[in-house]
């Protein structure tokens, strides 16, 4: 709930801008974490882990026609698991970014859309905490954890209009999140399917 609360409060600030559409989306993350060391070995390797994802923002047209711009602000968890012969551990992480794409309309037909989509994210840790064997770390204050990741996006998108003013959508994104500022010997990135059902209203 206090997640849905800070999503709807950004919200807020996203819905003085003036926009040709509203969108809010949510959905699951399925996340595949790395980890690197300077000589570029793999030293951690975790099973995949699943989280939720929220999203508010709005779209524009842009001058070249079914292409459009869209900005948001995302809430996501990336989450893994992973055990040895010897430990068991968790981890739970919630990410605030800036989500930026520009998407493409290939089909528009029967009160459907169906759309490409390639941008850019940044985002970074607000919540992390790791359980080993029972045992709490919190992730805040690790460097491969802290700072600025980078996020290149990549999916497609279907939108229903139930309205001239609204709209329904189901999408699946694919992501690769880097942290480009950090300077300490190990190196995190992660991989993240994600798929997400959304809600639109035009404003304009």
């Amino acid at each position: 709930m206090k997640k849905f609360l800070l999503i709807v409060l950004l919200g807020c600030a996203v819905h003085s801008i003036n926009a040709q559409e509203i969108y809010f989306y949510s959905g699951k993350n399925i996340t595949n974490y790395r980890f690197k060391n300077n000589s570029n070995a793999s030293q951690t390797v975790l099973q995949t882990g699943s989280g939720d994802f929220y999203e508010i923002g709005y779209s524009m047209p842009l001058k070249y026609d079914n292409f459009n711009y869209s900005i948001g602000l995302s809430l996501n968890e990336y989450n893994a698991v992973g055990s040895s012969s010897i430990n068991t551990y968790t981890w739970n992480t919630d990410y605030l970014g800036v989500a930026n794409a520009v998407n493409y309309t290939f089909f528009n037909k029967y009160d459907f859309d169906v759309c490409v989509k390639g941008g850019i994210g940044l985002s970074t840790i607000i919540y992390g905490k790791q359980n080993t064997n029972g045992a709490y770390f919190d992730l805040l204050s690790q460097k491969e954890f802290a700072g600025i990741f980078i996020q290149p996006v990549f999916g497609f998108q279907t939108k229903y209009n139930i309205s001239s003013k609204s709209y329904l959508s189901f999408g699946y994104n694919f992501s690769k999140s880097l942290n480009l500022f950090n300077n300490s010997s190990d190196h995190l990135s992660f991989n993240n399917n994600q798929f997400q059902f959304g809600v639109h209203f035009v404003t304009k």
